[in-house]
């Protein structure tokens, strides 16, 4: 039969020790809560929830809250023993923190402590020997808690002398044998030496640990406002993760914050040396420990993780991997590092102490420490760490070396992560020496954009080097893309080819291994060709080389230079004529930037600038508008001669369209005098593409011998969009033979782009009707449209002479279905697709009554390109009052009551 249990003996002598000595009453009394507790629910929950299983143990370093969670948790039991939630019972309290390792002692309070909370055991006499117990009464113990009729909690606090194997052997022993009817609450700096494994293979243990006794944000703020310490919450979130939720860290840091919570005074007051917290790790963690243990912990702290075999490295020994595991069972602020098996970590700011203990007591040894973690991490392929490390250390040269050899002046370039690692030398000093700290700063140079002071470090760096007879391939290859850089920066052709060429014979010297792990440097080196070759002309061979660069590019994950190849090679296939392809790759590029959060104006320009291209050839002119407005909040460096050469063509074409030629030509002008004044010249072919369009602006103002002029001045040879205008130029002079001749030798030209080509077929259909021949002139229409229809080219339409669209306005029923891809309207959606446009599905209006006049058919164009009426007077050739007449009679041909709806009723008739 089960006792039922009952109230102790009231005639008992004193308890004592086997040594003799009294008991301390202090043990047996639950601790009284902090004046103002934090009352954590999850954690008592788990507590209350721990009661199917016989061990719950709370195992975390000092200063954890292990014992106030414990504490409260009894007390309420106490308090209210029905409504524990855990088949209530008596609660046992003992702190057994000063009972040695004496068996006998231990046993002796935890007896005490049983008859203390009305616990009779009957046959079961205290310990005679403080050395040891015998097997019997540790039998007569279990047996008599197990023939209880009411279970007992006993919570041993303080339990590190559960560490002792004989201890603990006979805690186990009995917590076995007494379960169910006795469950046991651990609290401890260093986890018991009982079988931990078999009682969790069983499900029979409830662990709760640094992790879970770690305070939540919430939980912070209570305590800190608790303290009197009022803090934001974003200023408590910046305090629980600097002190990892430690509680004592949190108290302290909210008693040291009183009087000055200001954000910037956090970190400081929380790890100085003086301190609170400082005085706390040395007192309750640090003098516990022998001086092999505190040696050990200060000259491992230098290192961020701690790797077993770089502990060894740092102090000259092979036990680092057990010392490390003895060190986190002890729960002396090192724990497992996350997602690094058989690693660990210290606790944030006891590693900040160990590091500012190790700067006091031996800092000279500080350097070296560093030094050989730097190593250790750079053998062990961590090289940005390694670097931070030599820095530390003060070795600028090492550090730069390993930057050097790790070949991350490509990475700098190319803008695929390198920030972090050059950001560590920001801190160099100027006159660090070795060829290897020239080069750092002349990519330090080059990233600020200070030209000057990267030729002369990297002047100095040649210097050096052959000073040294350094014939390392990581300086000279870091050397040639530097020099492609500069190079590149200052639109030097020859120079980029020639670094570009250096620079790749270099990499093919690499290893096949180093190769593949620094794809970035084939792509940074292709791209710099490609601008090269677009400034050269060879715009074949610069697409080649910009669509290599971006497949290496997206292996590499290299999200800058990718970004970069995508807009460059856009807008050579839009200059091209291949205007899908360009609209793709162009918003391929702005859907990156997207996706890597850039800022519109810190975006590289050439994709706005390809987009605009593309509206502007489909004649989407609000489109336009939108993208060149876009243009216009991205910087084009000078040395982007191409982009800056294609965003004044654009401007130009889109003023031309709303029948601003006056403006065209000034943003034609203005920009190129400002590169010229600047020493940034277009490209020579580009130089002629925009006189080539200079040409036609004059020839659409009306003044086919200024364009005539302006084409026989360019040096030969001469781009085809030149010859177009000369032979457009001819026709309009009435030189219909001479526009005829030229018109057929142009299209005979094997490389001419789609709008050059699409231009000169409306050159020959225009011939054609002048000289009454309409049959033919279809015919080579037709063949205009069906070469410009797949990319949706209008432009060249649109623009074209008043007879030829004339003659697209007068096509049959059936042939006028066809060109509906021609209508202006549907041009926003053809940018947004990049491809065919479907035709529009509209109504066709009411025919026009009255026909209307070729002169009012031009006004109607112009009116439609939103002209002023002053503009349309100018660019006619007529008075403002020639105008205003034109205009009143389209209205009343048009039955509309405004220029508004004459457009609008116009696009529905297909008249425009």
């Amino acid at each position: 039969m089960r006792s039922k249990g009952g109230s102790a003996p009231r005639d008992r002598s004193p308890a004592v020790t086997p040594f003799g000595d009294p008991l301390l009453g202090s043990a047996f009394h639950v601790p009284p809560p902090p004046s103002r507790l934090v009352v954590r629910g999850r954690l008592l929950d788990r507590l209350s929830l721990g009661r199917p299983c016989s061990l719950t143990l709370l195992s975390a370093p000092a200063g954890s809250g292990k014992t106030v969670l414990a504490a409260s948790w009894a007390a309420s039991r106490t308090a209210s023993p029905a409504d524990a939630g855990d088949g209530g019972g008596a609660t046992t309290w003992v702190d057994v923190g000063d009972t040695g390792d004496a068996p006998g002692v231990f046993w002796a309070y935890v007896l005490e402590g049983l008859r203390r909370s009305g616990v009779v055991l009957e046959g079961v006499a205290p310990p005679a020997r403080p050395e040891a117990v015998d097997r019997p009464f540790l039998i007569r113990l279990a047996s008599a808690l197990f023939e209880r009729s009411n279970p007992v909690v006993l919570v041993l606090d303080d339990a590190d002398c559960l560490a002792s194997r004989d201890i603990a052997d006979g805690v186990d022993f009995v917590l076995r044998h007494a379960a169910p009817q006795l469950r046991l609450v651990v609290t401890t700096r260093i986890d018991p030496m009982v079988p931990l494994h078999r009682y969790r293979l069983a499900g029979d243990v409830t662990e709760i640990r640094a992790e879970e006794l770690a305070f939540t944000v919430p939980e912070a703020q209570l305590l800190l406002a608790d303290l009197g310490t009022e803090l934001s919450t974003d200023v408590v979130s910046v305090l629980t993760a600097h002190t990892e939720g430690w509680a004592a860290g949190l108290r302290l840091a909210g008693m040291t914050l009183r009087d000055r919570p200001e954000p910037d005074q956090l970190v400081g007051s929380l790890t100085r040396n003086e301190g609170q917290i400082a005085e706390y790790f040395v007192q309750e963690v640090l003098d516990r420990e022998p001086p092999e243990v505190r040696d050990f912990l200060a000259r491992t702290s230098v290192a961020d993780t701690l790797w077993p075999e770089l502990t060894n490295s740092l102090l000259g020994r092979h036990d680092g991997r057990e010392t490390l595991a003895a060190l986190c069972n002890a729960n002396l602020f090192i724990q497992p590092q996350a997602g690094t098996p058989g690693c660990y970590r210290y606790h944030r700011l006891f590693r900040e102490h160990l590091r500012a203990r190790l700067a006091y007591f031996t800092p000279e040894e500080v350097p070296e420490l560093h030094r050989r973690t730097a190593r250790w991490l750079a053998d062990h392929g961590d090289v940005t760490s390694a670097l931070h490390h030599y820095v530390l250390a003060g070795d600028w040269q090492a550090a730069a070396g390993l930057l050097i050899d790790g070949l991350a002046v490509g990475r700098l370039l190319s803008g695929c992560g390198a920030t972090a690692r050059t950001d560590a030398f920001l801190g160099m000093p100027a006159d660090a020496p070795g060829p290897e700290p020239a080069l750092v700063r002349a990519a330090l140079a080059v990233a600020e954009g200070d030209d000057r002071t990267c030729e002369r470090q990297l002047a100095l760096s040649g210097e050096l080097a052959d000073a040294a007879l350094v014939d390392d391939v990581g300086v000279q290859l870091s050397t040639a893309m530097l020099r492609l850089a500069l190079a590149r920066r200052r639109g030097d052709v020859d120079t980029v080819l020639c670094a570009a060429e250096e620079a790749s014979t270099l990499i093919d010297r690499l290893p096949a291994g180093q190769q593949r792990a620094h794809t970035e440097l084939r792509c940074l080196v292709l791209s710099s060709r490609g601008d090269a070759q677009s400034w050269a002309g060879t715009l074949g061979a610069a697409a080649d080389s910009f669509a290599l660069g971006l497949r290496l590019a997206e292996t590499a994950g290299c999200q800058e230079a990718r970004l970069d190849c995508l807009g460059r090679g856009a807008l050579l296939d839009a200059v091209g004529g291949r205007l899908h392809q360009a609209g793709k790759s162009g918003r391929a590029a702005e859907d990156l930037a997207d996706e890597r959060g850039l800022p519109t104006h810190s975006r590289p320009a050439a994709a706005a600038v390809t987009l605009a291209w593309v509206s502007i050839q489909h004649y989407d002119l609000p489109g336009a508008r939108q993208w060149i407005k876009l243009v216009d909040t991205r910087p084009v460096p000078d040395s982007d001669r191409v982009v800056a050469a294609a965003a004044r063509l654009v401007r130009a074409r889109f003023l031309r369209a709303r029948g601003d030629l006056t403006s065209a030509l000034s943003a034609l002008a203005q920009a190129g005098d400002a590169r010229q004044d600047a020493g940034q010249g277009e490209p020579s072919w580009l130089e002629q593409i925009i006189d080539s369009e200079r040409a036609a602006l004059r020839l659409a103002q009306g003044r086919p011998t200024v364009a005539a002029d302006l084409v026989a001045t360019m040096r030969f040879p001469r781009p085809p969009q030149a010859d177009l205008v000369l032979a457009e130029a001819l026709l309009a002079g009435g030189d219909i033979s001479g526009a005829g001749r030229a018109g057929a030798d142009l299209l005979e030209r094997p490389d001419l782009p789609l709008d050059a080509r699409v231009g000169g077929l409306l050159l020959a259909a225009g011939c054609w009707l002048d000289r009454g021949e309409a049959v033919r002139a279809r015919s080579v229409l037709d063949d205009a449209l069906r070469l410009a229809e797949p990319e949706c080219l209008r432009r060249p339409f649109l623009e074209a002479a008043p007879t030829v669209r004339r003659l697209l306005r007068h096509e049959d029923t059936d042939a006028a279905a066809r060109l509906r891809w021609l209508d202006p309207s549907a041009g926003a959606r053809a940018a947004s697709r990049a491809s065919v446009v479907r035709p529009p599905v509209t109504a066709v209006g009411p025919l026009v009554v009255e026909p209307l006049t070729e002169k009012e058919q031009e006004v109607l164009e112009h009116l439609a390109a939103l002209l002023s009426t002053e503009e349309i007077a100018a660019a006619m050739f007529v008075s403002v009052n020639t105008v205003k007449t034109h205009v009143r009679s389209i209205l009343r041909k048009l039955a509309a009551p405004r220029r508004n709806d004459a457009i609008r009723r116009a696009h529905e008739m297909q008249l425009i």
